[in-house]
């Protein structure tokens, strides 16, 4: 978790593999996976990047910034209109994701 939590973005298994081993804490990437798995809602994925992070309560959405890589949490609350919208066209959705791709202000003023 001090790894995600030190991390200004999203981190994948691999690379949070890679930096603890240079913690001294030898990790396997599937090792990674389990403890991801295990720390629940303390942690996010971010579906497009195959990346964690760490988690501020339940998002609504997800924006990615394409230029910094950071992430954000809004509670955007379109998850109920995305659910009815998919019923109505007779698709019954297991769960909803969503993630913006974009810039954000800082990278958006460079």
């Amino acid at each position: 978790m001090a790894i995600v939590r030190a991390s200004p973005r999203p981190l994948g298994a691999y690379r949070i593999a890679r930096q603890s081993r240079v913690l001294g804490v030898p990790l396997a990437p599937n090792q990674v996976y389990r403890i991801l798995d295990r720390l629940g809602g303390r942690v996010h994925r971010v579906e497009t990047l195959h990346a964690y992070f760490e988690a501020g309560g339940q998002p609504g959405a997800i924006t990615i910034c394409r230029g910094c890589g950071r992430t954000r949490t809004l509670d955007a609350g379109c998850e109920p209109e995305v659910d009815r919208l998919c019923r109505a066209a007779g698709f019954h959705p297991n769960r909803v994701i969503v993630e913006v791709m974009g810039l954000c202000a800082d990278c958006r003023g460079k």
